[in-house]
């Protein structure tokens, strides 16, 4: 979500206090402090976001070294070699 500061999404702590809200009329509460959930949800993706980014790559790394073997299995060679034969 890019629409987060980068400073709020470094803790928890830090996002809490940026977002949250004082109910100091108390109408809602009795003074306290809250954050709107909708505001965690887009903490919780952020954060989210870079693990499911290092899984995709993990994935991937995972694919190409699947691809080189079956490569190597149906052609006889790496597929790295197989790019260099035909220039």
């Amino acid at each position: 979500m890019n629409y987060l500061d980068e400073a709020v999404t470094k803790s928890l702590d830090e996002f809490m206090e940026y977002y949250k809200v004082v109910d100091t009329e108390n109408i809602y509460s009795i003074g306290i402090e809250f954050v709107p959930i909708f505001r965690v949800k887009q903490w919780e993706e952020y954060n989210n976001k870079d693990k499911e980014i290092e899984r995709l790559k993990e994935e991937n790394e995972e694919l190409k070294h699947k691809l080189k073997l079956i490569n190597s299995y149906v052609y006889g060679c790496d597929i790295d070699s197989l790019g260099s034969e035909k220039e």
